[in-house]
């Protein structure tokens, strides 16, 4: 599974413009430093590529549990103007997105594999990570551990699958959008430019 990742991952730059605003608010909630935040977001990336590489269908039931969450426009396409001004759904789009993200045995059931497969991708995956964050200059110290890269590798799997859900394609690198930002209070929005999504300042994997 990790050479499919990897393959996707040097390809995106981001998740679309609410899994953006969905998985920055996550790992900000989960405390990471405001220095390293790009850290959490490469391994986050690493479970969307995964996810992205495999080309599996969403069950029906969770695509009825996001997709009553997510305002269409006229086009069918997602309405962020809406989403906007409406925090509570964003609110439980986010708790819905760490209940499926901490959930081992659903995570390796939606890849298709045993929970076994699964660690093994996310231990290589883990190796692989820590190897390029001390090639880029960080201290062995300053790791994360290979329980945080698990979960954030879920995370950003079960963002895949919301982005699928919603009919939303990632960034390319290079690119830039405008997205939404949600304060960790999920009390107002509000939108940003994003330049080249996470990966100028992410590490290469």
């Amino acid at each position: 599974m990790l050479e499919a990742a990897e393959r996707v991952f040097v390809t995106i730059g981001a998740p679309s413009q609410l899994g953006t605003a969905l998985v920055s608010t996550a790992i900000k909630s989960a405390g990471f430093q405001e220095e390293t935040p790009s850290y959490g977001q490469a391994a986050a990336m690493m479970g969307y590529a995964c996810r992205m590489a495999q080309g599996r269908e969403v069950p029906v039931e969770i695509v009825a549990v996001i997709h009553v969450q997510l305002p269409r426009g006229t086009d069918g396409r997602i309405d962020n103007e809406h989403l906007a001004e409406d925090p509570e759904k964003i609110g439980r789009l986010l708790e819905y997105l760490a209940e499926m993200a901490h959930d081992r045995e659903a995570i390796a059931a939606l890849a298709g594999c045993s929970l076994g497969a699964w660690h093994g991708f996310s231990a290589t995956g883990t190796m692989q990570l820590h190897k390029n964050l001390v090639k880029n200059g960080l201290s062995r110290r300053q790791l994360l551990s290979e329980e945080t890269v698990e979960n954030l590798l879920r995370l950003g799997y079960s963002l895949r699958v919301m982005d699928e859900v919603a009919g939303e394609e990632p960034l390319a690198k290079g690119s830039v959008s405008v997205v939404l930002a949600v304060d960790h209070r999920l009390d107002r929005t509000q939108r940003i430019a994003v330049d080249e999504g996470w990966s100028k300042s992410s590490p290469e994997i």
